[in-house]
């Protein structure tokens, strides 16, 4: 006698008869799962996409200066010290497109991600940086415009679709608490060097910035390219340190992402505990719907007894429904929280934004490693629940099987 023989004895002849009952622990492993799917995919996604815009606008940068009052003649004293490949001044705000001037300022929409840059520092960090401010290919004509006309900003494609605008359009902002008026210049390209340009982007002047951010107490950051030559930038950060004005540091790019991803750890984690305390839901009605079918399936059980089936099969039998019901769940599961990441991803990565500002629309993908968690944590959850159900079954003697109590 077999375990399989037990299933066809015990459970087959139950499931046919009774498939909603045997489907209700199916769903709720299902939806522990959905959700642990949905949570990591969305989290994991969202820091991707930082981290690949971060990547986008670093270009060939291996230090940054960061710290309050840098003056704008900081990337030129930097930029003279020997082994000092590259120094770049860099301004960041963030804007929020204002679809109308009458709404109030905590109505306004979408983020759009505000890099101002000195087109001509850019040429040895970010050949993206130099294509986009015009100083590569494109005419003298729009250096001229980018560098001169007030507000000019070169905005990314697909913002201007979403919002139905066009180079020489006014673009009206709110930075901060005050409202400004831009003018898209022109569209970023698509893709540069192979690379996508950010969705939310627009580049321009670090005076168009400052001007529409309403400050200009200095920039924000230095980007610097040191000499890849054994031992010399140790010696050539050295040489650095000097220069710095007080509070500020030499760091490594990345550190941003890294913020980031710590900042969500915290979100992410509620939300995760609401997904374990669905698959803890599912717990019970595995547990109690085992239980329930125990107690009806008494006389079969004592039957299968009686012909020969030993507690150790029955415990098997019962365990293998426990399994099968799992491996549906999982099933089910994983193709609802890849169905249920996208909104998840929409939900953190409007956290990020309200954290990090704009992060552009993240892009989902699926990763193995968050179905493998989440498909062992439902079989995990699944097992353990029939576990109690199995050996009271397995416990059963043969002669109670014929008492109703």
């Amino acid at each position: 006698m077999t375990m399989l023989w037990v299933l066809r004895l015990l459970h087959v002849p139950f499931w046919k008869r009774r498939p909603l009952g045997s489907l209700l622990p199916v769903l709720g492993v299902a939806l522990g799962v959905a959700t642990i799917v949905a949570i990591d995919l969305a989290g994991t996604s969202a820091v991707r996409s930082f981290r690949e815009t971060l990547e986008r606008l670093d270009g060939r940068t291996t230090h940054r200066v960061v710290g309050p009052h840098l003056s704008h003649d900081l990337a030129r004293r930097l930029g003279a010290v020997p082994g000092v490949e590259a120094a770049a001044p860099i301004v960041e705000a963030v804007g929020l497109h204002d679809a109308g001037d009458r709404l109030p300022i905590e109505d306004a929409g979408e983020p759009l991600r505000l890099f101002g840059i000195d087109p001509l520092s850019e040429g040895m960090i970010r050949s993206l940086g130099v294509e986009l401010a015009g100083s590569g290919n494109a005419s003298a004509g729009l250096l001229r415009d980018f560098l001169g006309r007030p507000g000019a900003l070169l905005v990314s494609a697909p913002f201007l679709e979403r919002h139905g605008l066009a180079a020489g359009d006014a673009l009206p902002l709110v930075v901060g608490t005050r409202r400004s008026r831009a003018l898209v210049l022109a569209a970023l390209p698509r893709e540069v060097g192979g690379l996508e340009v950010p969705d939310n982007l627009a580049v321009g002047d670090i005076a168009t910035v400052q001007e529409l951010a309403g400050t200009f107490a200095g920039v924000d950051r230095v980007d610097l390219v040191l000499a890849e030559r054994d031992g010399a930038r140790e010696r050539v950060l050295a040489e650095l340190l000097p220069l710095l004005p007080t509070g500020a540091v030499i760091e490594r790019p990345g550190g941003q992402a890294g913020r980031l991803e710590r900042g969500l750890a915290a979100f992410r984690a509620n939300i995760r505990a609401l997904s374990y305390l669905a698959l803890f839901v599912s717990f019970f009605l595995i547990y109690n719907s085992l239980l329930v079918s125990v107690l009806r399936r008494r006389p079969l059980i004592g039957i299968a007894r009686c012909l020969g089936a030993t507690r150790r099969q029955v415990l098997a039998g019962w365990l293998g429904e426990a399994l099968l019901t799992a491996c549906a769940g999982v099933a089910i599961g994983a193709g609802l929280g890849l169905l249920f990441a996208a909104p998840a991803l929409a939900g953190v990565s409007r956290t990020a934004e309200d954290l990090y500002g704009g992060l552009g629309r993240g892009t989902l993908k699926a990763e193995t490693g968050a179905f493998v968690r989440a498909g062992a944590l439902g079989l995990a959850f699944t097992l353990l629940s029939a576990l109690l159900p199995a050996l009271e079954a397995a416990g059963t003697a043969p002669a109670h099987t014929a008492t109703r109590s």
